[in-house]
């Protein structure tokens, strides 16, 4: 990962892996946090960062609340 902003809301990195390269941008909403993948038009819920098991399973879009945005 290579952070891009973190002095301030939304935090901004470079993720890449598998030889694919992700622009992601995350930060807090009213309800907890977000995460979005601009670049690919996705983007999810999060709980707070500390909640890994609710985190993972919205990421890995088990429960299809990660997804392309309308």
């Amino acid at each position: 990962m290579e952070p891009l902003k973190t002095d301030k809301e939304p935090y901004e990195a470079i993720v890449s892996a598998e030889g694919y390269s992700f622009h992601i941008l995350f930060g807090s909403q009213m309800s907890g946090m977000f995460l979005c993948i601009p670049g690919w038009h996705m983007g999810c819920e999060l709980s707070y960062l500390n909640d890994i098991f609710w985190d993972r399973e919205s990421i890995s879009g088990s429960d299809e609340s990660f997804g392309y945005e309308k």
